[in-house]
């Protein structure tokens, strides 16, 4: 083996020429000689490297360089040839930077440029890839272009975001061909204050033929909340379409003692032959309501589909008694439903618990319900009485005890048409010792 170079350097230039020689004795004798130099100059720098076998060039490889640098302006550009008897490539290599003057300490904007291309120098028509890459960077976001080449067909990818007081910007762009590419952009906007929160967002995607964008949205103060979201798609030249939903709610207070909330739930779709809206309404125009609400669901352009609800609970107690009273009630004309609903729950002094309960139920063609319910426990009596009425069906209880010192009287009916309708007493006088007993059985049917 033998080595030997020559190196010789003034200033800013330099040049290095060498070479390399090994042999290698075995059965047959090989002989391996490699050269390689190189020139440095300000701006260009040239190398060059050959390989020799046994008197035959089996490679050889050149470089160069050449850089340009300028106020605002950078680019390097690198060219590597490799010969060979296989495959002779060449590599070429861009990278290319732009950037401002300065702005707010950075030197932003700037632009980040780089080309690698490898292709076959025998025919680069059959091997020839490129890959380029294009960053641009300011203050407030980012904009990336990836590409790669090969032949005929081009592999894109580009996105950027944006980040700006209150809002956020993001695209998102891949195309494999010119009809096969998806995208994608996402938009945030905050528009929050001390009074309120408040914020968009919008979603989209797209591919051939085909966009659906996602939207949504809410608005919250101390007196209401309102919310949007919705979904459109378009498809080929067919008219736009959208599904979605809308909620408000809203606190009205009044001067006086009275109250109002109201909440909206609204849905859209274009199978609806309208918007469908639910309603609700939570009234407080007693102080003694415990809970006064009204809902409706309108969902047709037939007024009489119109369907409305309402319950109402009300605290009726005074110092000395306890009585809870609630009324229920609801009507759509359309399938002929009507109901009624009331009653209430009373406790005072020897009376334990008292209920009265009315209904009136009617829906379509069936036959009308009405029913009853009525109960009651007495101390002072010492009385219980339980009466479930439902259209012609009665079931009724009641019973009482009647004590005096040395006499104890029990009496009681019960009802459950059609099969049961009997009445007893007991009677008991222990002075006496004299006990007898009635009962008074009807059967059914």
């Amino acid at each position: 083996m033998n080595s030997d170079y020559n190196y010789h350097s003034e200033r800013l230039d330099s040049n290095l020429e060498g070479i390399l020689h090994i042999e290698v004795p075995l059965n047959a004798r090989h002989i391996g000689i490699l050269n390689y130099g190189y020139k440095k100059r300000p701006q260009v720098t040239n190398g060059h490297s050959t390989l020799m076998y046994n008197n035959q060039k089996v490679l050889h490889v050149q470089y160069n360089s050449k850089s340009e640098s300028r106020a605002g302006f950078d680019k390097d550009r690198m060219q590597i040839t490799v010969e060979n008897i296989y495959k002779p490539l060449g590599i070429v290599y861009v990278n290319q930077y732009e950037y401002s003057g300065g702005n707010e300490g950075t030197n932003y904007p700037t632009v980040e440029f780089k080309q690698v291309n490898i292709y076959r120098l025998d025919n680069s028509s059959a091997f020839n890839i490129i890959g380029e890459s294009r960053v641009r960077t300011t203050h407030t976001g980012q904009n990336i272009h990836l590409k790669a080449m090969h032949l005929n067909k081009t592999l894109q990818l580009k996105t950027d975001y944006e980040v700006l007081s209150g809002e956020f910007d993001h695209n998102t762009w891949l195309s494999l061909a010119e009809d096969a590419w998806v995208s994608y952009h996402v938009n945030i906007l905050n528009k929050t204050t001390e009074e309120m929160d408040n914020q968009f967002l919008i979603l989209s995607i797209c591919y051939p033929r085909r966009n659906f964008t996602l939207g949504g949205s809410y608005r919250i103060t101390s007196d209401e909340v309102n919310s949007e979201a919705n979904l459109q798609w378009e498809r080929d030249d067919e008219k736009s379409r959208s599904i979605g939903a809308i909620f408000d709610w809203m606190n009205i207070t009044d001067t006086s003692m009275e109250s109002q909330q109201q909440a909206m739930l609204t849905f859209y779709h274009p199978t609806f032959e309208k918007n469908v809206t639910l309603k609700g309404v939570l009234t407080r125009k007693d102080y003694r309501d415990l809970l006064n609400v009204a809902f409706t669901a309108d969902y047709s352009n037939n007024e009489n589909k119109l369907l409305t609800l309402s319950a109402l609970l009300r605290d009726e107690s005074d110092e000395l008694n306890k009585k809870y009273a609630y009324k229920i009630a609801g009507k759509q004309i359309s399938t002929k439903l009507d109901l009624d609903i009331e009653g209430f729950i009373y406790k005072k002094e020897f009376i334990l618990l008292e209920t009265v309960n009315h209904a009136r139920y009617a829906r379509g063609y069936m036959p009308s319900e009405i029913g009853e319910l009525i109960s009651r426990i007495d101390r002072r009596s010492k009385e219980i009485i339980y009466r479930r009425v439902n259209n012609d069906e009665v079931k009724y209880f009641a019973i009482g005890y009647y004590p005096s010192p040395s006499q104890y009287i029990i009496n009681g009916s019960v009802i459950n048409t059609p099969k049961l309708n009997a009445t007893g007493i007991f009677f008991l006088d222990s002075n006496e010792k004299l006990t007898w007993m009635i009962v008074n059985y009807t059967p059914g049917n």
